[in-house]
């Protein structure tokens, strides 16, 4: 069951990181297309970081697994995806209750 709420995690968030197509008529095509590409290579970088951190925290690397979950955390702050933010305060609050960092891990799940 635990693997299932990791991959339903992961899942969530991947999908939180695909950005919508968005038909933008008064803005120039090339335009568009470079800002969809910016975001699309943000979004991969945070899942790419995601995945670390899911690494980490396996490892037992409970410090740098926070550290890389923080810096998801601001690139999902970055593209406003609050569903996504909400996924990574949650992991953070699990990393937190792993290092007994019990307020903390409280903070996070507010």
């Amino acid at each position: 069951m635990r693997h299932h709420l990791k991959c339903l995690t992961l899942a969530t968030v991947a999908l939180s990181l695909v950005p919508l197509s968005v038909c933008l008529p008064l803005y120039p095509a090339p335009l568009v297309a470079q800002a969809q590409t910016t975001q699309k290579q943000i979004a991969e970088q945070a899942l790419q970081l995601y995945q670390k951190a899911t690494e980490q925290f396996k490892q037992g690397q409970f410090q740098e697994a926070l550290k890389t979950l923080k810096q998801v955390l601001a690139i999902m702050k970055e593209l406003g995806l609050q569903k996504a933010q909400g996924t990574i305060l949650n992991n953070i609050g699990l990393v937190y209750s792993n290092l007994g960092q019990y307020p903390q891990a409280l903070e996070s799940y507010e």
